[in-house]
């Protein structure tokens, strides 16, 4: 049996280019503390629509000892409305997530845009006829693009999109802040909180009696 060794170089050559392509999860989630990425969820289907902003704040990061896996604790800030439910409600919680800091994620498409400050993009991507499925990952940013559409028996249209990010001194979109709408509507123009910004004392002054305050930081802690 003859082999053609130029043939086989060629193929070798070309497996660990398109090897080299891919990103590691690793590089997709390389997240530092700080870093924000701000959501717009849609989710359709025959009986209700649901709009669900979502800010995610990364309050923590700890890699194993071979570096391996890293866990990232998020606090995640989202409002919802659901057509055919009550008033919309806010959630406030802390999740953890971990990920396999060395294995590759074997995308259909590797490239690059002009979107997300021209970070590199890794697509999978499931379609199969109308049924339109595909995840897009960008590398320091997670999962950007979530697409679920499906049509038979009955239709059934999901996607998640990331509206903005910031890393350190980098930012990309427009911020879109999770504000309790309920809230607001209990807004108090009487009282007066200052310093501002304050640092060791905070001053806190109301016309009338407060019967209970509640205080929170940017992670709402």
């Amino acid at each position: 049996m003859r082999v053609n060794f130029t043939v086989v170089l060629l193929l070798v050559f070309s497996l660990v280019t398109l090897a080299q392509d891919y990103s590691t999860w690793g590089e997709i989630y390389d997240y530092e503390v700080g870093d924000e990425f701000h959501y717009k969820e849609l989710h359709y289907t025959h009986d209700y629509w649901l709009f669900r902003d979502i800010n995610k704040i990364i309050v923590g990061r700890d890699e194993s000892s071979g570096g391996d896996t890293i866990t990232y604790t998020r606090f995640v800030k989202q409002y919802t409305i659901i057509t055919s439910g009550p008033e919309g409600y806010e959630e406030f919680y802390e999740n953890r997530v971990v990920y396999n800091a060395n294995s590759l994620c074997f995308a259909d498409s590797v490239y690059y845009t002009d979107d997300y400050n021209g970070r590199k993009i890794s697509l999978l991507d499931y379609t199969i006829g109308q049924d339109v499925n595909s995840d897009e990952y960008v590398d320091g940013c997670g999962l950007a693009v979530y697409r679920r559409n499906y049509w038979d028996p009955a239709p059934n249209n999901h996607s998640i999109r990331l509206l903005y990010f910031k890393k350190g001194e980098e930012e990309w979109g427009t911020p879109n802040p999770v504000v309790g709408i309920p809230i607001l509507k209990q807004q108090r123009n009487d009282i007066q909180i200052y310093p501002n910004p304050a640092r060791d004392n905070l001053q806190i002054s109301s016309s009338e009696n407060i019967e209970g305050l509640m205080i929170c930081d940017q992670y709402g802690r």
